[in-house]
C-alpha cells in the first residue's frame, strides 16, 4: 500500500479524508446526516434476507465518504460497479434523495444483488451478460450520460479494474470523483491515477483501503 500511495497521505479518519478533498465544506453536518442513514440501513438490514457476507460491504468510513461526496457534488448521474447486498447502493440513493435529484447506475453480474434496496425511480440496476461481461459493461457505460461520481467495487483483478476505470474516466465530468474500494487488492487504481495524471487520496478504513481522486 505504501508503494502504491507513492508518498501521498493515507488517512485513517474519513472526516480528515473528506476535509482534504473538500476543504471548504462543513463535514460535521454531513456526518450527522450519514448517522441517520446508517440507522435506516440497520433497520433495513434487519428486515432483509441477506445473500452476501459483510466482507462484501463497504465499511462505515467509506460509506460516509461516498455519501458526503454525493451530497457535496450533487451529481446528476453516479455509477457504481459491484452491488452485493446493496450497502453502497443504499447510501448513494439516500444522498441522491437528500439532493432531490440524480440517478444511481449500478452494475453486477448476479441477479440476487441489491436486496437492501427497494425498487425506485432513482436506481438503474444493470446485470452484465455473463457470456461477454467486458463487452456488456463497455456498451452500458459508453451509453451513460456524463458521470459526477464513479466507484469501482466489483471484481478486483487488475485487468478488470483497469477496464472499469478507463471506461468510467471517459464518462466522468470535470470535477467528478473517480473512486475505488479495496485499492490495496492490486496496483490498478494507483497505476491508472498515474496514467491519467490524477492525485488520489487514500483512506484506511479498518479492514480495507479506499481511494478517490477528482478529475481536473
Amino acid at each position: 500500500m505504501a508503494q502504491m500511495a507513492g508518498g501521498r497521505a493515507v488517512f485513517t479518519e474519513p472526516e480528515a479524508f473528506l476535509s482534504g478533498m473538500f476543504p471548504d465544506v462543513d463535514v460535521a453536518s454531513l456526518v450527522a446526516e450519514h448517522d441517520e442513514v446508517q440507522a435506516e440501513l440497520a433497520q433495513q438490514r434487519a428486515r432483509a434476507d441477506l445473500v452476501y457476507g459483510r466482507v462484501f460491504d463497504v465499511e462505515v468510513g467509506t460509506s460516509l465518504c461516498l455519501y458526503a461526496m454525493t451530497r457535496i457534488l450533487k451529481p446528476e448521474h453516479v455509477l457504481e460497479t459491484g452491488v452485493a447486498d446493496g450497502v453502497s447502493s443504499f447510501v448513494f440513493l439516500a444522498a441522491l434523495a437528500r439532493n432531490g435529484a440524480g440517478i444511481l447506475h449500478s452494475t453486477d453480474i448476479r441477479p440476487n444483488a441489491g436486496v437492501l434496496v427497494k425498487e425506485q425511480d432513482q436506481w438503474d440496476l444493470f446485470l452484465l451478460d455473463r457470456r461477454a461481461p467486458a463487452r456488456s459493461l463497455t456498451n452500458y457505460v459508453q451509453g451513460l450520460p456524463p458521470l459526477g461520481v464513479f466507484v469501482h467495487d466489483s471484481l478486483h483483478r487488475r485487468a478488470w479494474q483497469l477496464l472499469e476505470l478507463r471506461l468510467a474516466y471517459t464518462r466522468l465530468r470535470s470535477g467528478g470523483v473517480l473512486a475505488s474500494d479495496d485499492v490495496d487488492s492490486s496496483f490498478a487504481y494507483g497505476d491508472f491515477c498515474a496514467e491519467a495524471g490524477l492525485e488520489p487520496s487514500f483512506l484506511f478504513d479498518h479492514r480495507k483501503f479506499f481511494g478517490a481522486a477528482r478529475k481536473a
